[in-house]
């Protein structure tokens, strides 16, 4: 589908409102006709058909593997975080209070 757009189509307000324009469904025939000419189209070039998908295929698993390696990656840093600040030694000996009395007199 191409849309047409103006020169000053930048400073106008994006179209909002409206309305995409409303297409036919297909009848039971015109469907079969489109199955037959994919049909034939894919007979006659079936080498060509599957290559694409298979590369598509490829393309697609490889995003899959980057997005789920990702994912993996900030789990197990956030996991590293938190066992590094469960395990981070907490002083429970108070600091000395330096306007105390006792501080003072020692």
């Amino acid at each position: 589908m191409v849309v047409f757009t103006s020169v000053n189509a930048s400073t106008e307000a994006p179209p909002t409102n409206r309305r995409r324009r409303n297409r036919r469904p297909l009848s039971l025939e015109q469907k079969e006709l489109c199955r037959q000419r994919s049909r034939v189209y894919y007979m006659e070039h079936k080498d060509k058909v599957l290559a694409k998908s298979k590369a598509r295929y490829e393309f697609n698993r490889d995003e899959e593997r980057a997005r789920r390696r990702e994912i993996y990656a900030l789990k197990k840093a956030l996991k590293k975080q938190k066992q590094k600040a469960e395990t981070a030694p907490t002083n429970d000996a108070p600091s000395p209070n330096v306007l105390s009395i006792a501080y003072i007199l020692n």
